[in-house]
């Protein structure tokens, strides 16, 4: 009978203990998301200088770590921060899905199509 009752407490402190372990490392899995996300944004910020495709590049890696740390780390700091709207660099996970990705995807698509770039100078100058 100790045999048996010692083997389930074993049992249920290795369990407890990969659970700790796990989590921990979740944590420092989100962190390191978090932190490359930052990294993605400033990156992006630097990019929007020379080029929309680099920057769109950028930015939609950032945002895909946020979501990341969201779905598959719901638990961990970083995700909590996230989804209380706290910024990846400048912009929230929100402000990249809706805003900021799709307007640098549509630069990216026209920096690629120089005739859409001439038309785009074109509507500009006529306005003006």
């Amino acid at each position: 009978m100790w045999i048996a009752v010692g083997s389930v407490a074993g049992v249920v402190l290795l369990g407890m203990a990969g659970i700790l372990g796990l989590g921990k490392w979740y944590e420092m899995r989100a962190n390191r998301l978090f932190t490359d996300a930052i990294e993605l944004v400033q990156e992006g910020q630097q990019a929007e200088k020379s080029s929309y495709t680099e920057t769109f590049q950028r930015y939609k890696m950032a945002l895909d770590n946020g979501q990341t740390i969201i779905r598959d780390y719901p638990s961990t700091s970083p995700a909590i921060r996230l989804m209380q709207d706290e910024t990846l660099g400048s912009y929230t996970v929100k402000e990249l899905q809706e805003t900021v990705v799709p307007t640098m995807q549509k630069k990216a698509d026209m920096e690629g199509d120089p005739l859409a770039v001439a038309l785009l100078v074109l509507k500009k100058c006529s306005k003006g």
